[in-house]
C-alpha cells in the first residue's frame, strides 16, 4: 500500500516534469493556479479529498498540501477500516 505522502506526489507530478518531493515548492515545480486547481481536483477524484478553493489556492509547496489534506485523508481511511470491521463481524 502506498503511503499518503506518496499518493500526493505522485498527483502533483503529473503535473510537472521536474522531481517533485515533499520539500517542493510551487514556484520550483513552475505550477500556477490552474495547476493548484487541477491538483485539488485530481485529490478529490484520486483519493477521496475534498480542497476547497481558497485552500487550494493558498498552497505553496507540496509539504502545504499535506499539512492540510492528511487529517481528511486519514479520516476517510479509519472511515473505510470500520466499514471493513463491521462487515466482517457481519459475516
Amino acid at each position: 500500500m502506498k503511503t499518503f505522502t506518496v499518493e500526493v506526489t505522485q498527483v502533483v507530478q503529473a503535473y510537472t516534469l521536474h522531481p517533485v518531493t515533499e520539500e517542493s515548492t510551487f514556484e520550483e515545480l513552475r505550477l500556477t493556479d490552474v495547476e493548484r486547481d487541477a491538483i485539488a481536483l485530481d485529490l478529490e477524484n484520486e483519493l477521496g479529498i475534498r480542497v476547497c478553493d481558497k485552500t487550494a489556492r493558498g498552497w505553496q509547496s507540496v509539504g502545504d498540501i499535506l499539512r492540510t489534506t492528511r487529517e481528511k485523508y486519514n479520516h476517510i481511511v479509519g472511515n473505510i477500516k470500520a466499514r471493513d470491521r463491521m462487515r466482517e463481524a457481519m459475516a
